[in-house]
């Protein structure tokens, strides 16, 4: 007998499958207890919340019983331990000739998922992969291999078809080098995956092909070995919430393909495993016991009758309220006495309950592994700070990897793979298994000492065990973390959606959608929710659908000023004791500088203490080694290329027909670089053929002129470093200038259709000088373009770009007392005030009498359709003298004044500064105590 259960809440007492389960339990257990009793979890983490409900609910049918006896006769299964069972179980049978019919792989060892990703993952790092996406990628690779194909479809082609234009926005978000790193992991894994007993393959090679005709089948039946006391018992299937949008009238009517749900494997292949265990009790004639199925349909819009999709949908936050810390320590001891009041629960939402080691030097808490700690205990230095402690932890990780590492049976095959590919394989030895494993382990964290009770509170998106619905519920940190991908595992998620729209039955890829039901069907609950929040930026950063916009209070006291930092004391106040006073800045600083670049400049404007850490007392981040990519080399090089190729079609062509002439030539060039194929190739020649077809195209008179510009500077893109770096490393650095070569040919395609008459390049690479309050600020101008309306500055940025949409300001008033979206160019305010003061443009026609705008060229980011370029429009153009000149020149002074005088006091132009700030942890002021601090220094 199978019963289907729909739930649509995530707390388990409203669980009407739980309920008739425990309550039958109760009621037969004692009639007849040779019957088996099971419980199957579809995702591993929810078998304490499901066991911890099955007590609440025993208790209440059988008081008398003690809690720790009361699920005593209940098999507790994952996914992944019940397909084990089956596999030894099947192992075992002796008919010779039923075995010779059973796949191969049931014989041999059974490899869980978790394993089997760890493996991909570390597949993945010996082809050479080092980005820190490896494990969602091996997951996405995974999932691909695990997924039955159309017919005129493999993987190399679908990757490809990832990178065409109706699939994407921009041109080649994926490197050649990580192109063929995937393809060669898929292709190996495919062929070792086969050597071991999985699930996934059990229910593709076995369940769905031979097992019911086994079982149809009275002499084979009869000696087949099955886990029969589980078929023929009660059996409770618990499914993972699942969530959609689709809304229909009765949630029984969505399907499980219509939803996105969490778990390790693809619902395809629990379903079908599900179904071959109903089809074999029906078979056995074991169906006088129940079978529960429970799913759990998180649905957005519940209430609603239309099959329409809701592409949005309102999260009443009547209920919801924002409790902001003051101070960490107090945070945390709030937290702690949240867990004493059993009538709430305590929620953990973005919150790493190991951040309790920063208020308590007792507390266990999460540790970043670094290359110090790798040596330390590969030479076994005991002298090593809590080497007793670290080094156990380094030898189970050490152990679990070797274990990873021991399932390639065949070296062979992986080196031909790798060679096959075009990749640099290093074979297996002593040397390289301790350098892959410190690859592999260099984002592990490790846990020391006892962990805070909190750690054992449920997390977002777990189902919550309790007797009864909680009174309030309080949720520690944001409602959840950042949830975008990275663009590697973005061009995966992209060919499941190829996949999915050519009807192959593949899962969606995890989405914000699985948080914004969580908390919506909470809500739906009117149970008041807190969320306790460590500090202003979190709540700032937090998801848009639950934005903040009332009922923020704070949380806890304030700490007494500077309580818990002597640094600005140190800073100001005159000591006799020469250790306790930083020494003398202001010679340090004004004898070693003559002048000071815009860019440092800019510095001291977002945060003058940041700047002090960083350029006065020269405190820097360790910068990770693993991957010794140069941005900076990358910028330069760029900027040098840019240069190059307008100085010379300038000087060939002339100002005023730059724009007429390479107008269509860009378009034609951008054109040919769209092929995929081409884009990634590592071919120079390639290249070459696809520039001179673009120019020939064009049938300018100055063809030969510009293919030779052109020839020399793809020389320059492909000119490798003599450097010490793998050949990995230049191929990688060689791809950012390619991309970001093609953002410049975007940008000055636009540019040259956009603004009529205009000169191109009048002024290039131009150095200038700034007088502000006795200090000298330099820089240099990139480029500037003149039309009859004014000159038009402009800038190169290799930095990455915001994908948020910014406006551009000159103006640091506009960033500190606005709300954000706005992105400060300080080059761009003093370029301006440099310009307009010296007047480096002598020139007396109307082309040279104002600045019209200054425009920042973003090279990084390849969405066309994002921060293309940013601009900003002087309206009326700038003059010396004029209102805005007077207002960026008193601004400007005044921060200038500011740097002299010495004043390093913690004042970010906003809080958003300090979410990505080096410092923060040792900064002596809270962003919200400094806020409140300006103001009341402005009051008194």
């Amino acid at each position: 007998m199978k019963k289907n259960f729909f739930e649509d809440s995530m707390f388990l007492c409203q669980h009407k499958s739980i309920k008739e389960f425990a309550k039958n339990f109760c009621a037969k257990q004692q009639i007849d207890e040779n019957i088996n009793w099971s419980v199957v979890c579809e995702r591993k983490e929810d078998l304490i919340a499901i066991r911890n409900q099955l007590f609440h609910e025993i208790e209440k049918h059988n008081p008398a019983c003690e809690p720790s006896n009361s699920v005593m006769g209940i098999s507790m299964y994952t996914l992944d331990s019940l397909a084990r069972n089956f596999c030894a179980t099947l192992a075992s049978t002796t008919d010779k000739k039923i075995l010779s019919e059973l796949p191969e792989f049931i014989n041999k060892p059974y490899l869980d998922v978790i394993t089997q990703e760890h493996f991909l993952e570390i597949i993945l790092q010996l082809f050479g992969y080092t980005s820190s996406d490896s494990l969602p990628l091996a997951k996405q690779i995974l999932s691909l291999i695990d997924t039955s194909w159309p017919e005129d479809l493999n993987f190399i082609q679908l990757i490809i078809n990832t990178q065409e234009k109706e699939h994407i926005h921009s041109i080649q978000e994926i490197n050649e080098l990580a192109l063929r790193q995937i393809m060669a992991v898929y292709q190996y894994a495919s062929l070792e995956l086969k050597n071991y007993s999985r699930l996934q393959s059990f229910v593709n090679e076995y369940l769905q092909i031979s097992f019911r005709s086994h079982l149809l089948n009275k002499e084979k039946q009869a000696e087949l070995e099955l886990p029969i006391q589980f078929l023929k018992g009660h059996i409770l299937w618990v499914s993972a919430p699942e969530y959609t949008n689709i809304v229909k009238r009765n949630i029984e009517e969505i399907l499980e393909h219509e939803c996105i749900k969490p778990g390790n494997f693809q619902s395809i292949v629990v379903q079908e495993f599900k179904n071959a265990i109903l089809e074999a009790r029906e078979i056995l004639n074991f169906t006088s016991n129940v079978f529960y199925y429970s799913r759990t349909i998180i649905n957005q819009n519940k209430n609603a009758h239309d099959s329409a999709i809701q592409k949005s949908f309102d999260i009443n936050l009547s209920n919801i309220s924002y409790w902001v810390a003051d101070n960490k320590h107090s945070y945390f001891e709030m937290l702690t006495s949240t867990l004493a009041n059993k009538n709430n629960l305590t929620l953990l939402a973005d919150f790493d309950p190991g951040s309790f080691k920063e208020t308590r030097s007792d507390a266990g808490g999460s540790y970043a592994i670094t290359s110090n700690d790798i040596d330390a205990w590969q030479n076994n230095n005991i002298n090593y700070t809590d080497a007793d402690k670290f080094f156990p932890k380094i030898d189970d990780l050490f152990k679990n990897y070797l274990n990873a590492i021991s399932l390639i049976s065949k070296e062979d095959t992986l080196s031909h793979i790798s060679e096959s590919y075009g990749l640099k394989y290093r074979k297996l030895d002593k040397n390289s298994l301790f350098y892959f494993f410190k690859k592999n382990i260099e984002s592990e964290t490790i846990f020391l000492e006892n962990p805070h009770p909190i750690s054992e509170c449920p997390r977002a998106l777990s189902f919550l065990n309790g007797e009864n619905l909680p009174i309030k519920i309080i949720a520690a940190g944001r409602a959840h973390a950042p949830t975008s991908s990275s663009f590697h595992v973005k061009v995966l998620n992209n060919a499941i959606s190829i996949l999915r729209r050519k009807g192959v039955i593949i899962d969606l890829p995890a989405s914000e959608i699985m948080y914004r039901g969580f908390w919506q069907n909470l809500c739906t609950h009117k149970i008041p929710i807190e969320f306790w929040l460590e500090n202003s930026e979190e709540l700032e950063n937090f998801p848009s659908y639950l934005k903040p916009e009332q009922n923020i209070f704070s949380l806890g006291e304030k700490l007494p000023v500077f309580s818990h930092s002597h640094l600005y004391t140190r800073l100001y106040l005159p000591s006799q004791n020469p250790n306790f006073v930083i020494p003398d800045w202001k010679t340090r600083f004004f004898q070693a500088k003559d002048f000071i670049s815009i860019t440092e400049f800019e510095r001291y404007i977002l945060c003058p203490f940041q700047y002090f850490l960083s350029d006065l007392l020269a405190i820097k981040k360790l910068k990770n080694e693993s991957l010794n990519i140069d941005n900076m080399a990358i910028g330069s090089k760029m900027h040098s290329i840019a240069e190059q190729i307008i100085t010379k079609l300038v000087i060939t062509l002339g100002n005023i027909n730059y724009s007429s002439v390479m107008s269509v030539i860009y378009k034609n060039i951008l054109e040919n670089l769209k092929d995929e194929k081409h884009f990634i190739s590592s071919e120079k020649e390639i290249w070459y053929n696809l520039f001179i077809s673009a120019i020939d195209k064009a049938n300018s008179e100055y063809g030969k002129q510009i293919i030779a510009i052109f020839k020399e500077n793809i020389d320059l893109l492909w000119q490798l470093p003599d450097t010490d770096k793998s050949l990995f490393e230049k191929d990688i650095e060689r791809e950012t200038v390619k991309r970001t070569f093609y953002r410049f040919l975007m940008l000055e395609k636009i540019f040259t259709e956009n603004i009529p008459n205009k000169k191109t390049g009048v002024e290039r690479e131009r150095n200038i000088k700034l007088n502000l309050e006795d200090l000298t600020f330099i820089g240099k101008i990139d480029r500037i373009d003149a039309t009859p309306d004014g000159l038009h500055i402009i800038d190169y940025k290799t930095s990455k770009a915001s994908k948020q949409k910014q406006k551009l300001t000159l103006l640091p008033s506009k960033i500190k007392y606005t709300q954000s979206g706005y992105k400060l160019s300080v080059q761009g305010g003093l370029y301006s005030l440099a310009w307009a003061a010296q007047k480096l443009l002598n020139e007396e026609d109307d082309y040279y009498h104002c600045i019209k705008s200054f425009s920042l060229f973003q090279l990084k980011n390849l969405d066309e359709e994002k921060n293309i370029i940013l601009e900003y429009d002087f309206s009326p153009p700038m003059v010396k003298d004029g209102a805005f000149y007077n207002q960026l020149y008193e601004e400007y002074s005044e921060y200038a004044r500011n740097l002299r005088e010495g004043n390093f006091f913690p004042n970010p132009i906003n809080s958003a500064q300090c979410t990505f700030c080096d410092y923060k942890n040792i900064c002596p002021v809270s962003n919200k105590y400094i806020a409140e601090n300006e103001e009341s220094e402005n009051d008194g």
